[in-house]
């Protein structure tokens, strides 16, 4: 064998038994000295034996490095078990190359079936003629005689493992594949003794000796009389061979004269003392035996040492005792009358559930072709059927024998056989039926508020309650599985986890191309000037100016602070009271949890909240009736039922203690203003719609229907805010409500409308109006602010005109709808008025780029539609979880805009023909508002104006470079900023760009846990730092941390921790990309299983 075939023999065993990267070949292939460099030819033989796997994800949130694994057709052609055993250091590795072989037969369809898969042995290979003559131990009588015990034992006892009996069948068939040197015949008796193996067959050839026949076996069994265990026996023996142990009397009493006269007193003493303790000495004697009688045992199994026959003690059952004079010989002859052959036929019949072997045709007859080389696969009676099929080709004796079918299974035996697993079978299924209703009963009797009678109660309300009035879909616990409804004093609610959050601050604006790779310039990082967080701070700082502090928080774009919360449910729920005993019992258990925090008893994701599930309707009114929602109501009739219950005494619904509860939950970390005005519930709607439009990539429509996700909790956390809204706040809701028809009144300190956010708008309508809430009621409210959004939308855009531009503008009478808003018209009234006002005041321009833009129709329904796209999208999501009504699909030739339009019914709110004269005078006392505010700043009105519907893209950490090395050559050279040495541990935060250092010990200005503290400051808890020196990567949420997976690897795939390797690093987009979305989707909880307990501070 070459040293090619030989090393690539050597890859091939070491990758049945497992995947292994590039680095672990290297380093498990054998040294050998003629071998000097295995370089350029252990390349070509991976090529040639292996595909590579890319580094994939595992369970528990790490990755699998790349990996090399064995070529699927390799497995039938070059899986060699013999060399796979001889190669595995333990037996799992064996066992585990024979499972992936039968995973790959399932997989390509080569076996079918349950049955245990034999491994295909390889065929004899040509070998050097100085070793031909160990192919002749095929041949030997001994041997012979040992595979027909194997198979008569396999055929009459069931304890014969799977290993033994292809081992067996594989030798018979090597046996077949090379023909002994010269064919001898000995002198053998019809009787057998079991002591002298190499007399049993007459023949040194496997095809003459296989269709010999074994009449009669005699077996020489002896009875011991002298003890139980034969090393007694054994341990006498040595004792009299061996002069230094002076026990037995004789021996005594030839040293007793010349010892003294105290002899005697001394040996009387002995034997008192041997009395006291014989009971001891027995019990420790009889240990020592046992223990040496399994040791032997152990050593004869495995074969490892030899152990010589007077050694080896039997049982008076099974096995012989050693010769002792004391012993008497019986011999016993049993009648075996069988051969190999008619063993290997009943082996086959037994393995196959008494199928009837039946010779297959085949016309081969070179003695290599045998089963070994066989492309297919399969168990035991394939393999013993080829055998069979091979012997009949070469001999015409086992040919005549074969014909002799033994006796068919009965189909009364088939019926009974079959008739008899199905009664197992539904034993088993009764068994266990009856085991979980015993469960169930023990937890209901532990739990007495969950009575039978509640249970029948709740059958009888859900039979009788209307499937569509119901907000959830059929929910039970996951412990007691008692379906809803549940009692108000024991609700049941979703498992959550309730986490503070910061991405929406790191969206940057569309267009913002300031970002770039981190390390290419000279600055640590160049960050992107305009984010959300930028943006809304300038909001602010502009509407404090002019306005009170607390109503400035109504204006500005909600979902953006540092103490934003994401709500997110794994989709089980509990009731109230398994909730608490469940949490009590993780407590007790010393899990690693914080107070408050579980794990989720289906799926062990973790939580620390329970969101209660709430079981009126938006259609349901205070008495308990419903709105008919299919009837169709015209504007008129909604405004009028609006402005109704603004007057109208509702009955005051008291809050349960269990939402109260959630509620106080979300509103702890918000901040002093936010809470006492309101705005902190209406942020936590706005911050958790605004991530599930994240998490589905900025787009609602796809290309089938999408229904409300299961794992999505905003509908219970919408109807949740709802009531608390209802049971609080009702001073304000007049006011918004005559702001958006009526503009808003004279003398208020609240900023006019068009300064005004109008996603809030629409989610403080939503939350506050005291009204059986139809869809109709609901869109109605939507075309009132989309009303005011394309308004908003259209004078900022007017500011960026040129005086020539307005005034064409303005004497434009042609018609634009757009979306239901006679863009044009209201583009004409907008500038009609402003024209005459202080807006367009010469000299105050927006902050906003100067272009050449020629405005066509065109152009400004662009800038509507990018402008207004997040309001769409916002309010469709509300439709999709209030109402439970599927998103649409995307239709041909129509963008994600229209198909919105259509689906909130906002393309025939208003006539096509013209604007009512009510909604124009709205427009215009909007305007008026808008100029008396300008009054005081036009530049700031116009910046306000600019940056109320800015559109910002998906989040993302920073773009790194592509090489490591750059990486490392640029920060590994920075110093502490304080004391000016070289920074320890240096890291780099992913999402804002920062370099800090995870162990600060250069001086003792820099904080102990720089990491945990930036954490706080730009995640909110959460961030995910580069670790310079060992290219890993660090995740800090909260007061935890762990080391998840690199994100540069070397060529082959593989990660090089701490940099121990040397290898050429470059970055893995994909794992980079499946980081990025961990992070924006709040999943790192979930995905990092080994986060560990850390003290921050």
């Amino acid at each position: 064998m070459s040293n090619y075939e030989l090393l690539k023999s050597e890859v091939i065993a070491m990758l049945c038994m497992k995947e292994k990267t590039h680095s672990q070949l290297l380093d498990q292939i054998p040294e050998r000295s003629e071998v000097l460099s295995i370089s350029d030819m252990f390349e070509d033989i991976l090529k040639e034996v292996a595909d590579f796997k890319d580094p994939t994800q595992l369970s528990g949130g790490n990755f699998r490095q790349g990996q090399y694994v064995l070529k699927p057709e390799l497995w039938t052609s070059e899986f060699d078990p013999i060399m796979v055993q001889m190669r595995s250091m333990q037996r799992k590795d064996y066992q585990a190359a024979l499972d992936n072989y039968t995973a790959i037969m399932k997989q390509s369809g080569k076996h079918i079936g349950s049955d245990v898969l034999w491994p295909a042995y390889q065929p004899l290979k040509d070998i050097n003629q100085e070793f031909k003559p160990v192919q002749q131990l095929l041949h030997s009588r001994t041997l012979h005689a040992a595979l027909f015990l194997v198979l008569h034992k396999a055929v009459n006892e069931k304890d014969v493992s799977e290993p033994v009996m292809y081992q067996c069948i594989a030798l018979i068939s090597l046996a077949l594949q090379c023909q002994p040197n010269d064919i001898t015949q000995v002198e053998v008796g019809d009787t057998c003794n079991d002591m002298e193996l190499s007399d049993w067959f007459p023949y040194n050839n496997m095809l003459k000796n296989i269709s010999y026949t074994i009449k009669t076996i005699e077996l020489t069994r002896k009875e011991k009389t002298d003890s139980s265990n034969p090393f007694r026996a054994l341990l006498k023996d040595l004792h009299a061979e061996n002069s230094t142990f002076p026990v037995e009397p004789p021996v005594q009493a030839a040293f007793a004269g010349n010892l003294g006269p105290d002899v005697d007193d001394i040996h009387m003493e002995m034997a008192d003392n041997d009395d006291i303790d014989d009971e001891e000495d027995d019990e420790e004697e009889e240990e020592f035996f046992d223990a040496i009688q399994n040791a032997m045992d152990i050593i004869e199994m495995t074969g490892v040492i030899e152990i010589p026959p007077e050694a080896t003690a039997y049982d008076e059952e099974e096995k012989a005792p050693i010769p002792s004079a004391t012993d008497t010989a019986k011999c016993t002859s049993v009648d075996i009358n069988e051969s190999m052959l008619s063993l290997l036929v009943k082996l086959y019949s037994k393995l196959s559930n008494d199928k009837v072997y039946k010779r297959q045709a085949t016309g081969s007859t070179d003695p290599k072709a045998d089963s070994g080389c066989d492309p297919k696969a399969g168990s035991g009676p394939y393999y013993i059927g080829k055998l069979l099929d091979r012997l009949a080709e070469l001999s015409k004796e086992c040919a005549d024998r074969l014909q002799v079918h033994p006796k068919k299974r009965q189909e009364e035996d088939n019926v009974d056989a079959i008739s008899e697993r199905k009664r197992k079978a539904l034993e088993r299924q009764q068994h266990l039926l009856a085991k979980f209703a015993s469960q169930q009963k023990q937890f209901l009797e532990e739990n007495p508020q969950i009575s039978v009678e509640s249970t029948k109660q709740i059958e009888s309300v859900s039979m009788e309650t209307d499937p569509v009035s119901s907000l959830e879909e059929q929910i039970e616990c996951v412990i007691c599985t008692q379906p809803i409804p549940a009692s108000e004093d024991n609700p049941l609610g979703a498992v959550v986890l309730v986490q503070t959050t910061n991405v929406l601050n790191h969206r940057s604006v569309v267009g913002d191309a300031l970002e770039h790779e981190a390390g290419c310039s000279n600055d640590v990082i160049r960050k992107p000037t305009k984010t959300s967080h930028v943006i809304n701070q300038q909001k602010k700082v502009i509407l404090t100016q002019f306005f009170k502090e607390e109503s400035s928080y109504f204006a500005a774009s909600l979902g953006c602070s540092s103490s934003d919360v994401h709500i997110q449910t794994c989709g089980h729920f509990l009731h109230l009271q398994c909730h608490a005993n469940y949490v009590k019992s993780l407590r007790l258990s010393r899990h690693n949890l914080k107070q408050g925090e579980y794990l989720c008893p289906m799926c062990r994701q973790l939580a620390n909240s329970f969101l209660p599930c709430s079981k009126q309707s938006l259609q349901d009114d205070t008495d308990g009736s419903q709105v008919d929602s299919t009837r169709e109501l015209d504007d008129h009739r909604i405004r009028q039922q609006i402005e109704g219950s603004f007057r109208k005494d509702f009955k005051l619904n008291i809050l349960p203690d269990s939402v109260r509860n959630f509620l106080m939950q979300i509103l702890k970390p918000k901040e002093f203003l936010e809470r006492i005005n309101g705005v902190a519930l209406i942020n936590t709607v706005r911050t958790n719609l605004e991530l599930d439009l994240i998490n589905r990539n900025g787009c609602l429509v796809s290309k089938q229907p999408c229904p409300v996700p299961k794992r999505s909790c905003v509908g219970m956390l919408l109807h949740g805010i709802r009531a608390q809204y209802q049971s609080t706040l009702r001073s304000k809701l007049q006011e918004l409500w005559e702001l958006l028809l009526k503009g808003t009144p004279d003398g208020s300190d609240s900023p006019p409308a068009l300064l005004r956010n109008p996603v809030n708008l629409l989610l403080q309508l939503i939350v506050s109006i005291r009204l059986p809430l139809s869809i109709h009621h609901f869109q109605y409210i939507a075309k009132v602010v989309w009303r005011l959004t394309c308004t908003q939308i259209l004078t900022a855009l007017s500011c960026r005109f040129t005086q020539e531009e307005r005034l064409a503008w303005k004497e434009k009478p042609k018609r634009m709808v757009f979306g239901g808003c006679p863009v044009e018209k209201i583009l004409s009234s907008v500038i009609g008025y402003f024209i005459r006002g202080k807006l367009y005041q010469e000299g105050a321009h927006m902050d906003v780029e100067i272009t050449s833009t020629v405005w066509t129709r065109g152009s400004i329904l662009n800038e509507v539609e990018q402008g207004s796209m997040n309001f769409i999208q916002i309010a469709s999501l509300l439709q999709h979880y209030l109402y439970r009504v599927d998103l649409p699909a995307s239709k041909e030739g129509e963008s994600e805009f229209d198909t919105l339009l259509s689906y909130l019914k906002l393309t025939n709110v208003v006539r096509n023909d013209d604007v009512n004269t009510s909604d124009l005078a709205t427009i215009l006392k909007w305007c008026t508002e808008l100029d008396n505010v300008a009054i005081r700043s036009v530049s700031q009105t116009q910046q306000l104006l600019a940056l109320n519907h800015a559109n910002y893209s998906v989040p993302h950490l920073i773009q790194l470079p592509h090489d490591f090395s750059k990486l490392f050559q640029h920060y590994s050279k920075q110093k502490c900023n304080l004391c000016y040495a070289a920074l320890k541990s240096p890291a780099l935060c992913l999402v804002c760009g920062n370099l800090i250092s995870l162990n600060a010990t250069c001086c003792k200005l820099r904080p102990k846990n720089e990491g945990g503290l930036h954490a706080s400051v730009c995640g909110s808890g959460t961030a995910i730092y580069l670790s310079i020196d060992s290219s890993n990567i660090m995740i800090y949420r909260g007061n935890r941390s762990c080391t998840w997976s690199s994100v540069y690897l070397d060529h082959y795939g593989e990660e090089d921790s701490g940099l121990k390797r040397g290898k050429p690093l470059i970055l893995n987009e994909a794992r980079y990309s499946f980081l990025e979305n961990l992070w924006r989707n709040h999943t790192l909880d979930h995905n990092c299983k080994r986060l560990i307990q850390m003290n921050l501070y």
